[in-house]
């Protein structure tokens, strides 16, 4: 498996309460290898933030296309925040836009 395009952290995140809160991975991307990752992200129920800064508008809407349907193929979300980026949700995240 490729090295993902994330930084990770070594534990999960916990609140005071002790439960465990929900995280929002980002990603600046740099190519279209990139994609893969978003989708395992997601798979795995995070949230991803990505930012197509880091390439072309052709390559970054091809990335965009690929996500999207790997992540609608799992009933997530997608939600475009702004020009270049994009918000990826699992099927059960809560996204409220205003």
């Amino acid at each position: 498996m490729a090295p993902t395009a994330f930084q990770q952290r070594q534990g999960p995140v916990v609140g005071r309460s002790g439960l465990r809160l929900p995280e929002i991975w980002t990603l600046h991307t740099h190519s279209l290898n990139d994609g893969e990752s978003v989708i395992e992200a997601v798979r795995n129920n995070r949230t991803v933030l990505v930012n197509l800064g880091g390439l072309s508008q052709y390559v970054g809407q091809r990335l965009i296309d690929y996500v999207c349907g790997g992540v609608v193929a799992m009933d997530g979300q997608v939600h475009r925040l702004g020009e270049g980026v994009v918000l990826f949700a699992p099927a059960l995240a809560r996204v409220e836009l205003a």
